[in-house]
């Protein structure tokens, strides 16, 4: 019964979350970036050629997710829906620390969180990159067994290259939402 709690509060929560944020400025490839930095004074978030690029418009964006023409238009959320949630596969992965963990997590903001949650949950239980990848296959099979659509922002794969970089700057960039 405590499972089903914390998941229903870490589903409130969630909703919560992203009616909340402010955006981040929006870069796309190395021609947005180098017209960002002779536009700034700000250096642009450093890119490794051998990570994934996100192209935007690869993952269709739900609009009932963009409150721009809402009550809530001063609450857009800043990244893709994967940025917010931790899928329970990874929550059971951890046990009963895993569900205290989303229930502390979820609990700990009032607007956006600093950093992606599932890569944060990652680094703190110490998931090994391969069984990550591993339980990504998995929640695929099981989305696409379910018809669930890949390519959307409400089933959209996490992306273990960009979160095994801990690097928020990067995860960040990636998981923008535009």
């Amino acid at each position: 019964m405590k499972r089903y709690f914390s998941l229903l509060l870490c589903l409130a929560l969630c909703c919560a979350l992203f009616a909340c944020g402010n955006p981040i400025p929006e870069l796309t490839t190395a021609e947005s970036t180098n017209a960002l930095a002779e536009t700034t004074t700000e250096a642009p978030i450093p890119t490794d050629p051998s990570l994934p690029v996100y192209v935007p418009g690869s993952i269709k964006l739900d609009p009932s997710y963009d409150y721009s023409d809402s009550d809530y238009a001063d609450y857009k959320r800043s990244y893709r829906v994967s940025y917010y949630q931790i899928p329970v596969e990874f929550v059971e992965l951890a046990g009963a620390d895993g569900y205290d963990y989303i229930e502390t997590a979820y609990s700990g903001f009032i607007s956006e969180p600093p950093f992606m949650l599932l890569a944060d949950f990652a680094e703190h239980f110490e998931i090994p990159k391969e069984q990550f990848v591993h339980l990504l296959d998995v929640l695929e099979a099981s989305w696409i067994d379910s018809g669930c659509d890949i390519s959307s922002e409400e089933y959209e794969l996490p992306n273990a290259d960009i979160i095994y970089t801990f690097d928020n700057e990067i995860i960040n960039e990636y998981y923008r939402r535009q």
